[in-house]
């Protein structure tokens, strides 16, 4: 197996809380508590390398729902699968109000009881939205820390203000 999905799966398999920065912390118990509730329609939004995926693995993990890479697995698993009420998290969803509602709509069909949107961009569709942003340097710090507790030290140099997509990378 590569370093990278080794690095990923070790990342999975633990116990996220202990390795969120505190703005994914307060993102991660957002959407906890909104998911306590019924009907929810949420974005998790951010640029590329702010934690998004990370976030939602947690999420995911903490409360027994399912994650999705893409919003074409809700589409082509319904067949297969029974979705009613259910909570989903939809990773590199759309953000185009259309698009958006289409997939609202096929939610609403399947009978999922929630559903968060995960993209890079908020949604223009209107729906509550926690929004992560880029990590400062203090949180890129932690992140290094984390990844050398776990036996992943950083090669080289950063970016100046790098996400922790360049982050990770460094460190295999």
């Amino acid at each position: 197996m590569s370093k990278w999905l080794t690095m990923l799966n070790e990342l999975k398999s633990r116990s996220p809380r202990e390795y969120f920065t505190t703005t994914q912390l307060d993102a991660y118990q957002t959407l906890i508590e909104l998911l306590d509730l019924p009907g929810q329609r949420l974005n998790l939004s951010g640029v590329h390398g702010t934690g998004k995926t990370f976030v939602a693995w947690g999420v995911a993990r903490a409360i027994g729902i399912r994650y999705l890479t893409l919003p074409d697995q809700l589409y082509n698993d319904a067949a297969h699968s029974n979705w009613d009420g259910e909570v989903i998290l939809i990773d590199n969803a759309p953000t185009r109000e259309d698009e958006v509602r289409k997939l609202l709509s096929q939610a609403s069909l399947l009978n999922i009881n929630s559903l968060v949107l995960i993209s890079t961009q908020p949604s223009a569709l209107k729906m509550r939205r926690i929004e992560l942003s880029l990590p400062t340097e203090a949180e890129i710090e932690q992140a290094l820390k984390n990844l050398r507790q776990l036996g992943f030290y950083l090669y080289g140099s950063l970016p100046t203000q790098p996400n922790f997509w360049q982050v990770l990378q460094g460190c295999i």
